[in-house]
């Protein structure tokens, strides 16, 4: 169903751009939380599934940049990042495909 028969009323609302495909989410429903080494102000947050999750990262990764958080919070970047490993590995998934894995 197109978005504008759904709600006739915002037939008048022209929007710059818009997802119609599914919710960025990870392999393991775990947020990725990746900072740059050399430029640590800079963050990649992805894959929040949620309010909670997307609220906790944004936070997470506000409180790095400005340096608010305590030394023992730095390790959920380890939990958090892009080279965590999956209980089915990413080449199994070309063979028993995306869905599956």
């Amino acid at each position: 169903m197109d978005f504008r028969e759904h709600w006739p009323s915002a037939k008048h609302v022209n929007f710059r751009q818009f997802w119609m495909g599914r919710i960025d989410m990870t392999r393991d429903l775990m947020p990725t939380v990746v900072r740059e080494e050399k430029q640590p102000w800079i963050q990649y947050v992805l894959g929040c599934v949620g309010l909670p999750w997307a609220t906790f990262c944004g936070d997470f990764a506000a409180r790095n940049v400005i340096s608010e958080t305590t030394p023992d919070e730095a390790k959920f970047y380890r939990y958090f990042s892009i080279d965590r490993k999956f209980g089915v590995p990413l080449w199994a998934e070309r063979i028993i495909g995306k869905r599956i894995a």
